[in-house]
Parts: C-alpha cells; sequence; structure tokens
C-alpha cells in the first residue's frame, strides 16, 4: 500500500486494532478475540491515532486490551492531550466571551465542542485549531477581533477569485502556543453539497460543560456535518467525526427524521450512509435501520460508497486530483453530472482570476507619452 501525502503507509491491521482500542473506550465489544497483541501493531495504532489526535484516547484503550504499558506511553501521552486541551478551552473562552461583546453570533463545532462535551474537556478527543462558524456579515467585524488578539490571516496560496469564493478563514497568533482559528461562513465549504447557511445558527444550542456553556451545533446538524466533512475530504481524517459520530448516536437521542431531511436538503446523504455504516461495522454501534433506508444510495453504489468509507478495510485513497474527483468526489456526490459541473466551477475562477488581473493591470497603466514614472 502506498504513502499519502506523505503520511507512511499503514495495514489493516493498525487501524483494526486501533477500532478495538476505540470501542473498548465506548463500551462496545472490543472484537480482539483475546489475540495476543503484537508491538508492531501497537504502533501503528498510536501513529494513526496520533495523526488524528487520539493518541490518549487509543493509548487508554490499547492499555484495556492488554498492551503492555511501557509499550504506551499512557503517562505522557494524557499529560500532553490535557496541556492541548487546557489551552484549547482558554482560547475558546476568550475568543467566545468577545463575540458576545460584540454581539456576533457564533458556534463552535469538531474538536472545540465534542471535547469539552463528551469526554470532559481532557483533550481525549484532540484538535489542532478551533473551529466557530459565524454569520459573513460579521466577518469584518470578526477579524479586527481576532486582530486585537494577536491573530493574523493566514492566506493560503490560492487564486483570489478561489479565496473569495472560501467560506474559511485561518488566523494564526504570533504568540506561540496560542491554537489556530478557522472562521466559517458555512457549515460545508465545498461543492456538490448545499450549505445550509444562515439556519445553522438559527437552530444552534447552548450545552452545558464541565468547561461551561459552550454554543454549538443542534445534535441533528452535528451528524449531518460529519457525513458532510468526511465526505469533502474523501473520509481521510474518518476517526475523529466517526467518534463524533458514535458520541451522539450513544449519547444523545437524536430526531432521526430531522436528520434525514436535512441530510437530504444539504446533499449528504450519501457520505453520512458511509459515515453510519462506518460506525455500525467498525465500532460496533447499533444506528437505526430506518435512517439508514432513508440515507441509502442505490444498490449498485453502495459496494463502492463502503470501500471509499473504509467500512470493511483500508482504503488506499488517491490525493486529491482528477482520479480522487472521480473515484470519491462523484460516486459521493450522488450526481451523474458532477464532474463537469466541477470543472465548468473551477474554469469560472480562473476566468475571474484573469479578468481581475487585466483590470487591476489596466487601472495602473500609464498614458503612452508620459515620462511620469509610477512610485
Amino acid at each position: 500500500m502506498s504513502s499519502l501525502r506523505g503520511i507512511p503507509a499503514t495495514s489493516d491491521s493498525g487501524e483494526e486494532l486501533l477500532f478495538a482500542a476505540l470501542r473498548a473506550q465506548l463500551g462496545a465489544a472490543a472484537g480482539t478475540n483475546g489475540a495476543p497483541l503484537e508491538e508492531s501493531g501497537i504502533r501503528k495504532a498510536l501513529f494513526l491515532a496520533e495523526i488524528e489526535q487520539l493518541d490518549a484516547l487509543a493509548a487508554r484503550g490499547l492499555l484495556a486490551l492488554g498492551a503492555p504499558e511501557g509499550t504506551l506511553d499512557l503517562a505522557e501521552r494524557s499529560a500532553r492531550a490535557l496541556r492541548r486541551a487546557l489551552l484549547l478551552e482558554c482560547d475558546r473562552l476568550a475568543l467566545s466571551r468577545t463575540f458576545l461583546e460584540k454581539s456576533i453570533r457564533h458556534v463552535f463545532f469538531k474538536g472545540a465542542l465534542s471535547d469539552a462535551l463528551w469526554w470532559g474537556a481532557q483533550g481525549l478527543r484532540g484538535a489542532t485549531d478551533l473551529d466557530v462558524l459565524i454569520d459573513r456579515k460579521s466577518a469584518a467585524a470578526a477579524a479586527e477581533i481576532l486582530r486585537g488578539l494577536g491573530y493574523e490571516r493566514k492566506l493560503m496560496p490560492s487564486h483570489q477569485a478561489t479565496l473569495d469564493a472560501m467560506k474559511e478563514c485561518s488566523y494564526v497568533s504570533r504568540e506561540p502556543g496560542r491554537f489556530p482559528i478557522d472562521l466559517h461562513f458555512g457549515l460545508l465549504n465545498d461543492p456538490p453539497y448545499r450549505d445550509p447557511g444562515a439556519a445553522v445558527l438559527d437552530r444552534a444550542v447552548s450545552y452545558q460543560t464541565a468547561s461551561g456553556m459552550i454554543p454549538g451545533l443542534s445534535q441533528e446538524d452535528m451528524l449531518v456535518h460529519a457525513g458532510g466533512n468526511l465526505g469533502q475530504k474523501g473520509f481521510m481524517e474518518r476517526l475523529k467525526l466517526t467518534l463524533d459520530a458514535t458520541c451522539l448516536l450513544l449519547k444523545e437521542p437524536l430526531d432521526a427524521d430531522l436528520v434525514a431531511s436535512r441530510a437530504g436538503s444539504c446533499g449528504v446523504a450519501i457520505p453520512l450512509w458511509g459515515l453510519l455504516r462506518l460506525v455500525q461495522e467498525r465500532l460496533a454501534v447499533p444506528v437505526p435501520q430506518d435512517l439508514l433506508d432513508r440515507l441509502a444510495p442505490p444498490p449498485l453504489l453502495q459496494s463502492w460508497v463502503m470501500h471509499i468509507a473504509g467500512v470493511r478495510r483500508v482504503f488506499d485513497r488517491p490525493s486529491r486530483s482528477g482520479i480522487a474527483l472521480l473515484m470519491v468526489d462523484w460516486p459521493l456526490s450522488g450526481r451523474i453530472a458532477w464532474p463537469l459541473r466541477a470543472t465548468c466551477r473551477w474554469a469560472r475562477l480562473r476566468l475571474a482570476d484573469r479578468r481581475r488581473r487585466a483590470e487591476r493591470g489596466s487601472a495602473t497603466a500609464w498614458p503612452r507619452g508620459s515620462r511620469a514614472c509610477p512610485g
């Protein structure tokens, strides 16, 4: 199996062991059949867990499965996870307090909400940044607040038209140890999925957690987002968001009708079905059959979606290229004409960039015969 994005290749055995460790922590059947744990498998499982910021949680699960404590570094992993969780909580609290003072509606999601909501803000479900959703009308005010807090915009190398069309802005702090902040103007960033827009903010819920009140997505929106986000990434980061979906199913009463209708309106029914099958098969957590039936793609597509999601085994996903668009994005979109639409969107953005450069060039051009020098 080849490597991907600089990540060394891993085998099914390492991922299977990691899922077994997560099952042990969730209270579901571990599924190791009492087999002795090999050190190579433990190393692979911990490597995967570290990539997805679940290393402390996985180490606890491996210990429950009988792994030798000396192979886990459990104390160091737990201490590191807790330090990161405390830093995240401090940054989240400062950001939320300032946004509230300026009357900026906002909700946190992914690791900024999940770790505090389900794991007691211990960093067991880790994060690499703070994800916060705001109204695009508040973008300028939010940017000013972030600059006042010592953050600056991180501009990704891209075309300007692409940047303007993005529904996400990243900010990094000049101070070491601060979490990057991702300002989202929509819940789902990329087509083919339809973004629910301001309706998500209108449905926001304030959750009481061990670290205080946190404004977040409604439970149904959290599950819909998990499916859409994994679809956008071709299930590349499925461990964390699969764990989020599992916690929702185990610990929160969900309205299956709302989930199905919102998934359909956002166009994420197929990736959400793949996510729920992943929860069902790899984490041994029951999923309502009526919800699966309402989300299920056509029978001919089901086998390939399960393959993409890694339901039965590890899928060596292609890099984000034209091959990935055909092998992953197209099937998950559920739309026959999706590759053509994606190509047209890319072409429109490139044309917009070309026009902008031409307009900028004509605006700065000097009349012929002029001896004046710019600057």
